[in-house]
């Protein structure tokens, strides 16, 4: 008999049905499953036409879904539409899979059999999710990854990735049969895959430090992983590239999962406030989620078929462990009807992570070195799937079930990456995604375009490596640049003009250069066999000139040398004990150090090193840090024995106190704009301040060790002259220093020193 629809055989029917398992899957109205069978799977009768669903069965189920179906720009075939259904008919399906009717019939019988589905005559008891015909389970083993079938007890198991140093964390992406793996002894994130291709591959090998939760975002195409020491969650292409961080300032952050069906991502957190929070994949609308009764969560799984017992209504519920509290909890996922799976420290002594798969939910224990499974409703049929395992730690179900395929909310129609110029991410509110930018780059105000880079930026020198923090987004995250052979770094300047950055580094005994991205690494000025080897503490770019200064404390000189590393020379030969930092205002040209010996002073001179001049002698103890500004020439200084920040003005007038307070150990100082940054030793930290009133104090970073100079820069390309000609009637000429506007030789400039008016000696 044909259905509802007109199909003629249960495989013509199964093609086009097979578009809604998703939807059935994700349980969004319980009414659901039963309006498909009534369309597509007809039921014999003595009739001789299939039985329609009733208008209110139909309706139920579209209610249900119809916020995720407009979400994931899905339509509804016209022919499923309620409206093409009778308001009143004689005999119709009603919600329970009973038939409704006016008059009598003839007792139904079930002839044929949905896919996937129970027979739309069948009154349906509370709900058991199937288990997937063949049952994996992907296991963390941290110097290997296995891939155990479960099938049969105890579990067949085979080494997927091996000669690994300390896997913690899994995650997969079932369409591409390809797992991601963090390795914390190497501070990476890699790739493998189960099938198909060998090797493994590196996705991201810098900037992580203890990368403990991972998880892939099967939907948008996105990889989320937290990093307890950074105390940062973080996103990336599968690829690692466009990398963001989207949630900071956490505390010891440890499992991630992610549902990309809704938009939510959720955390544990087992710090000095232990909870489990929540947040869209965007980063926004953070909640705690969970936070009594809890002290070590560890494990975090999300079940996307949990089927409630009163009502057969499938719901989306988040499970964990907590070890110390020794018990596995589920909740729905706003965080209400917990309820506890098991909770005994005989059962549980040291549970880690754990997952969810058909019925039951499986885990890792630290004291048994096993995964054991229980029936996820009751916490009853425990079994152990395998024990005698050498350090097990994250766990994953591997199966489709686990990763619904639905279309992205970024891919629509013609809408490709939601029109997103660089990263698209889910979202939990319409249009369900949000348009977002690597690291530090501003999104623009259409919402969807990114700057090209960070404008400003401060560039920070630790003794075994450089980072640079963009100053443009409140996350302030350190981005560690890929450059060789960093071994006791201390100085660090920029070149605006060739946009290079220049360090020192004692070790070496060498200043190098390179770019902004870390590329094209060169060593500018070397130590030869018939020198001392070089000990810089200080370095100066003149960026007008194209001349690079610095301070040697081993020879106690100022030197100067071009750009190109031609040309060298010493300009300040005499009266230096150990001369440390070093600035240039080549806008009057001077030079500026400091110098931190027996007798400590902070001296100027021509940038030839004539006219010396002591600016500062008295109340000094060790001056580290220095800067200048060359509009006002007035020069800040730091100084770690009196623990204070000063200023003065060039020709020693105007001293006074900046900052009198909390900078136990400073080192490195810069100023850029309106604030005044430095680095300390003893509080790990970089801070910075107004810099003409020392208020608005802000943390950039903290808690980052072996911290020497910094350099606060602007590095976008502002050249003001491009934008209606500086605002100049005639010339505008832009200098590093800032732009001006002239005149041809018959005219001259107006007391606006922006419009050329005529010269009278010109005129006859």
């Amino acid at each position: 008999m044909p259905n509802v629809l007109g199909h003629q055989t249960q495989q013509e029917a199964g093609i086009e049905i097979h578009r809604f398992i998703p939807l059935v899957k994700i349980g969004c109205s319980k009414h659901l499953k039963m309006f498909l069978c009534s369309m597509y799977v007809p039921v014999c009768t003595v009739l001789n036409s299939a039985i329609k669903p009733c208008r209110s069965l139909c309706m139920k189920a579209h209610s249900g879904c119809e916020a995720l179906v407009n979400r994931f720009g899905f339509q509804l075939p016209q022919k499923l539409k309620c409206s093409s259904l009778p308001i009143d008919p004689e005999i119709c399906m009603g919600e329970n899979g009973m038939v409704k009717r006016k008059s009598p019939l003839p007792s139904p019988s079930v002839s044929a059999q949905s896919i996937g589905m129970t027979s739309p005559t069948t009154v349906k008891p509370p709900v058991t999710v199937k288990q997937p015909g063949k049952p994996y389970i992907l296991l963390a083993n941290r110097k290997d990854v296995q891939l155990f079938y479960i099938g049969m007890q105890p579990a067949n198991s085979k080494i997927v990735v091996d000669k690994l140093q300390d896997a913690a964390s899994l995650d997969f992406l079932y369409a591409e049969k390809s797992i991601y793996i963090s390795d914390i002894s190497e501070q990476a994130i890699k790739k493998a895959y189960i099938a198909g291709r060998t090797g493994v591959y590196n996705i991201i090998s810098t900037g992580l430090r203890n990368p403990d939760g991972l998880a892939v975002d099967w939907v948008g195409k996105k990889l989320y992983w937290t990093d307890s020491d950074t105390k940062r969650i973080e996103v990336s292409n599968l690829d690692g590239s466009m990398r963001k961080v989207l949630v900071w300032n956490l505390d010891k952050p440890r499992a991630i999962a992610v549902d990309p069906l809704k938009g939510y991502m959720y955390w544990t957190d087992w710090g000095r406030n232990p909870k489990i929070e929540k947040a869209g994949m965007d980063g926004q609308h953070r909640v705690i989620f969970i936070k009594d009764n809890i002290l070590w969560p560890n494990g975090l799984t999300i079940d996307y078929d949990y089927t409630t017992s009163a009502s057969a209504l499938k719901e989306t519920r988040i499970f964990w462990t907590d070890a110390k509290l020794s018990y596995i909890h589920s909740c729905r996922d706003d965080g209400t009807d917990r309820k506890a799976v098991i909770d005994s420290k005989v059962a549980l002594p040291h549970p880690f992570a754990l997952t969810v798969l058909g019925n039951k939910v499986y885990w890792t224990d630290w004291s048994t070195k096993s995964i054991q499974s229980c029936n996820k409703y009751t916490g009853q049929d425990r079994q152990i799937v395998k024990n005698n395992i050498y350090s097990p730690m994250d766990i994953q179900a591997y199966s489709q079930e686990r990763q619904p395929v639905v279309a992205s909310p970024c891919e629509r129609g013609s809408l490709q990456n939601g029109g997103c110029s660089h990263m698209c991410l889910m979202s939990p509110v319409t249009p369900f995604f949000k348009c977002a930018c690597p690291t530090g780059v501003l999104l623009h105000k259409d919402g969807k375009t990114c700057a090209n880079g960070p404008d400003k930026v401060l560039l920070v020198v630790r003794k075994t490596d450089i980072r640079k923090i963009s100053l443009d987004t409140s996350d302030y995250t350190d981005i560690v640049l890929p450059i060789r052979n960093v071994t006791q770094a201390v100085a660090i300047d920029y070149d605006p003009v060739d946009k290079l950055i220049y360090w020192t580094d004692h070790k070496v005994g060498a200043i190098q250069k390179a770019n902004l991205d870390g590329s094209n690494q060169e060593v500018v000025v070397g130590t030869n066999v018939k020198q001392k080897q070089m000990t810089s503490d200080g370095l100066a770019v003149d960026w007008v000139a194209r001349n690079l200064y610095w301070t040697d404390t081993s020879t106690n000189r100022i030197e100067v040398i071009r750009l190109n590393g031609a040309s060298r020379k010493a300009v300040v030969t005499e009266d230096l004990d150990e001369p440390r930092a070093i600035v240039v205002d080549p806008n009057h040209g001077y030079i500026y150090w400091t110098d931190w010996g027996k007798k400590p002073k902070i001296e100027v001179a021509y940038m030839d090193g004539t006219h010396r001049q002591i600016i500062v002698n008295t109340s000094l103890g060790w001056p580290n840090g220095l800067a200048v500004d060359i509009n006002t020439e007035v020069v800040y200084w730091g100084d770690a024995k009196t623990d204070k920040i000063e200023t003065v003005n060039r020709d020693g007038t105007g001293r006074k106190v900046l900052v009198s307070s909390g900078v136990p150990l400073i080192f490195g100082l810069s100023l850029l704009d309106d604030h005044i940054y430095w680095t300390d030793w003893r509080t790990r930290s970089i801070e910075r301040v107004d810099c003409k009133t020392g208020g608005n104090r802000t943390t950039i970073i903290q808690e980052l060790s072996d911290l020497m100079g910094v350099k606060a820069v602007s590095v976008q390309d502002t050249n003001p002259c491009a934008n209606n000609n500086g605002d100049c009637s005639h010339l505008c000429f832009f200098r590093p220093i800032g732009y001006v506007c002239a005149c041809p030789p018959e005219m001259k400039l107006a007391g606006d020193a922006r419009t050329c008016r005529t010269n009278p000696l010109f005129q006859h």
